[in-house]
């Protein structure tokens, strides 16, 4: 009997009835299959503008936290602490959802971080949080300009993203086996994913960025498209041009910037090839193509519908290994998850989250995304079981970060929301605040803020850096001079220079001491 019919009986009207695991009838093979250590998964989520101010997003920390001496500082933790009424699971005015959804176990699994910091000014960023600094207005000023690979200049230090380190790595994806595509990245438009030199998923040629699936029948098309059971051995495209690129790869006259373009042009045709001899997986469950995807307007719930349209096919993807990593970005420009969209919420709500008012709809933003879309994707991956017994949620890191921290414009105390033990590597359940309470930065980028002022926090530097480590990609992958790695540090990507006053407050010493390490705390 096969190890589909063992599994799954599929009636006419397509409905699955699971059949518990019987280890008595495995073969020592399929036992040895299902034993097997899974591999580890990442969503990151990246949402636009931001402002809540601290006491809305994070709950406050008891008096009897948990307190240790870290970067000369006293971090404090303590079990995140749900409350639940009206149907509603309550852990701040903004991380609430339905009681049905966010249950106390998927609480168990989440853990809230703060303190976390972009320990300079970006503004109007969409990738720094995810590790690409030189994406935003300020471009990391400062910073010498590299060449990019067709010869154009590139403002800034640009790095790739951490999903598309990820999606390049040879540590994490090891044998590809099923894998169609290494990365996957959802949004109605705009610039979340980067990819340097080359790699990537539909890479923009020159300047790095990753294009976005706009639709749900695209990501389908993209991972499920084609599939058959065996699939007829095709002969290398790439022999077939082999010779001809050897060729012209040692003419003479061939630039080093185009034998680069050349190189990568290679590996594409390549990563293609490999994509078509893939057979789905014998209990791959594909779902159904969706017919259209749910427009998005000036009603809130459709930008939550937009998103949340995607969960089947990323959460099924994953699971049947045709990809490991996912990335979405909630557009500021059109999915702000507010009745206002483009420039009229970047004016009157994300300028003036000083006020009740405007302070009051972002939050509620907040609030969306996170009950509308993450809390749900979270529950549907804990839903989804492994052989083993083990879900899915809990081999992934599902990460949550945001533009801004806790007023308009600040790279400080920017929330980081996780779900998911990323294979055992994180413990959960956990709020760990990393903020030295000490040393409070002067005052805004514009000097606009006076109260409520931040105070110094850890660096996004260490964080993105831990998450790497988290997922089993080793630093000699992206920490040395000789990867793109900085001299300077050992956390991940570029530290520019100090050149304004409030740079100076994360020091050599201190913060910068520790941001090759992984977080304290969270970290097993």
């Amino acid at each position: 009997m096969s190890q589909t019919r063992r599994w799954f009986l599929r009636s006419a009207g397509a409905a699955t009835l699971a059949i518990p695991a019987l280890p008595s009838l495995l073969s020592s093979r399929e036992a040895a299959a299902q034993t097997a250590v899974r591999p580890r998964c990442f969503i990151g989520i990246m949402g636009a503008y931001g402002g809540c101010w601290a006491e809305r997003f994070f709950p406050p920390m008891s008096t009897g936290a948990v307190t240790q001496t870290y970067a000369g500082r006293t971090i404090r933790s303590q079990a995140l602490a749900a409350t639940v009424a009206g149907g509603q699971t309550r852990l701040s005015d903004v991380l609430q959802a339905g009681s049905g959804t966010l249950t106390p176990s998927l609480v168990g699994k989440m853990n809230l971080l703060q303190g976390i910091d972009l320990p300079f000014d970006v503004n109007h960023h969409s990738a720094a949080t995810f590790g690409n600094y030189a994406q935003g207005d300020a471009a990391i000023a400062g910073g010498s300009t590299p060449t990019g690979i067709s010869g154009q200049a590139l403002v800034g230090h640009p790095r790739s993203t951490i999903d598309q380190v990820l999606a390049a790595s040879p540590t994490f994806y090891g044998e590809l086996g099923s894998v169609v595509r290494r990365s996957l990245y959802v949004s109605t438009f705009g610039s979340l994913s980067y990819g340097y030199p080359g790699g990537g998923e539909g890479k923009s040629l020159n300047s790095g960025e990753v294009l976005p699936s706009t639709s749900v029948a695209q990501a389908w098309d993209q991972l499920f498209a084609g599939f058959n059971a065996t699939k007829p051995p095709r002969a290398p495209v790439v022999d077939l041009v082999l010779e001809d690129y050897r060729r012209l790869r040692a003419h003479p006259r061939l630039s080093r910037l185009d034998r680069q373009r050349l190189d990568e042009h290679l590996t594409r045709i390549e990563e293609i090839q490999r994509r078509l001899q893939v057979v789905a997986p014998a209990q791959c469950q594909v779902p159904a193509r969706a017919a259209s995807t749910p427009a998005v307007n000036a009603d809130p719930a459709s930008h939550a519908a937009f998103y949340d349209a995607f969960r089947d096919v990323v959460v099924a993807a994953l699971q049947c290994g045709l990809t490991r990593v996912v990335s979405y970005l909630f557009q500021g420009w059109d999915t702000t998850f507010d009745g206002l969209s483009q420039d009229p919420f970047h004016q009157l709500v994300s300028h003036r989250v000083d006020e009740q008012a405007a302070q009051t709809a972002m939050c509620e933003s907040r609030r969306l995304m996170f009950s509308k879309m993450i809390v749900p994707l979270a529950a549907a991956l804990d839903a989804t079981r492994d052989p083993d017994g083990s879900s899915l949620l809990d081999r992934t890191l599902l990460y949550f970060t945001q533009e801004h921290g806790t007023y308009g414009h600040c790279q400080q105390n920017i929330p980081v929301v996780t779900f998911g033990g990323a294979g055992g590597a994180v413990r959960t359940g956990l709020h760990v605040d990393y903020r030295d309470l000490t040393r409070q930065l002067p005052q805004h980028y514009d000097e606009s803020i006076v109260t409520g002022r931040p105070y110094v926090g850890l660096t996004y530097h260490q964080l993105l850096g831990s998450m790497l480590q988290w997922l089993g990609v080793p630093r000699t992958e992206w920490g040395g001079p000789q990867n793109g790695g900085e001299p300077n540090h050992r956390g991940y990507g570029f530290r520019p220079p100090d050149v304004t006053p409030r740079q100076s407050h994360w020091r050599d010493g201190v913060e910068w001491a520790v941001a090759g390490e992984r977080l304290p705390v969270v970290s097993k």
